[in-house]
C-alpha cells in the first residue's frame, strides 16, 4: 500500500456525553470516537482507523443542551486516517472470485473489486482462481493478497467501493510480485505531479529574486563608477586651469581682489 494513502493528523472531536457517562468521562469518550472509526469523516476528508493522545479540553463552564441532557466537550487526538485517491497502489485480500470480477476487502473492511476488463489479459479464470498463461504458479484464488491500482472510488451514503485495475505490471499477488521484485513503490500519480510542480517554482522563484538583486547592484556600480569618474575629470580640469595661469597673472588676480573688498 502506498504511504500516501495513510496519514497522519491532529484533529478536534465535538462529543456529546450523555450524563450517564460523566462519572467516567474518558470512557465516554473513547466509546464514541470508537463509534467513528472506519467512517467517513467530512471534516478530515478521510476515514479514521486509528487514534492515541486524548485530550479533553477543560473550560470553567460545560455547554448543555436546552432540550436533551447531553454534555457537549470538546476533545483533541492524534488520528490516522485512510485517504486513498485515484491512481494509488493498494493491497487487498480476495473474498470472492468470479468470472466477471475478483473481490477483494482493505485493510480488513474496506470492499474493493476489480472487473475482469481491468485484468491483464495474460490472466484467465479457471476453475475459481485468476492463472496466469505466461506464468502458472501466478495465481490469485480466495485468500491471495493481491496489489492493485485504484481507478475510481465511490460513496453513497454507508456504502464506501473501491474500482480497480491488474493492468500494471506491478499488480498481481503479492507473493509471486515479491519473487520478481516487481513491488516497486510509487505514490499517487496526483500527488506526485503537484509535488513536481511545487519544486519547480520553489527552484524557479528564488532564481527570479537573485536576478533582481544582481541588476540592482550592478546599476548601482555603475552609478558610482560614473560618479567617480565625473570627480575625477573635474579635478583634473582645475589642476590645468591653475598650471595655464602665469605667475604675474597671479599677483594681478590678487591686487584686484583686494580693491574690491576694500571697496
Amino acid at each position: 500500500m502506498d504511504a500516501s494513502c495513510l496519514k497522519r493528523a491532529d484533529a478536534v472531536f465535538n462529543v456529546e456525553l450523555h450524563p450517564c457517562k460523566l462519572h467516567n468521562v474518558e470512557e465516554g469518550v473513547s466509546e464514541h470516537l470508537n463509534a467513528l472509526l472506519f467512517r467517513f469523516q467530512e471534516d478530515l476528508n478521510g476515514f479514521v482507523i486509528a487514534y492515541k493522545d486524548l485530550n479533553i479540553r477543560k473550560t470553567k463552564q460545560t455547554f448543555i443542551h436546552p432540550y436533551f441532557p447531553l454534555v457537549h466537550l470538546e476533545v483533541r487526538a492524534k488520528v490516522l486516517l485512510f485517504k486513498p485517491a485515484e491512481g494509488c497502489m493498494l493491497v487487498g485480500k480476495v473474498i470472492k472470485i468470479a468470472a466477471d470480477f475478483v473481490g477483494l476487502l482493505v485493510l480488513g473492511v474496506f470492499n474493493a473489486s476489480i472487473a475482469a476488463d481491468s485484468i491483464r489479459s495474460e490472466f484467465k479464470c479457471v476453475d475459481g482462481s485468476w492463472t496466469s498463461k505466461k506464468d502458472k504458479d501466478h495465481v490469485i484464488e480466495v485468500g491471495s493478497e493481491v496489489r492493485f491500482k485504484v481507478t475510481k472510488l465511490q460513496d453513497q451514503s454507508a456504502f464506501f467501493g473501491i474500482f480497480g485495475s491488474m493492468m500494471d505490471k506491478y499488480t498481481g499477488a503479492v507473493t509471486v510480485l515479491k519473487e520478481k521484485g516487481l513491488l516497486k513503490a510509487s505514490s499517487c500519480t496526483v500527488e506526485t505531479k503537484d509535488a513536481t510542480a511545487t519544486k519547480k517554482s520553489e527552484m524557479s522563484k528564488p532564481a527570479k529574486k537573485k536576478d533582481k538583486i544582481k541588476l540592482k547592484v550592478s546599476s548601482l556600480q555603475v552609478v558610482a563608477l560614473e560618479s567617480g569618474h565625473n570627480a575625477k575629470g573635474n579635478e583634473q580640469k582645475k589642476k590645468k586651469k591653475r598650471e595655464e595661469i602665469s605667475p604675474g597673472e597671479e599677483k594681478e588676480c590678487k591686487k584686484q581682489r583686494k580693491m574690491g573688498l576694500s571697496s
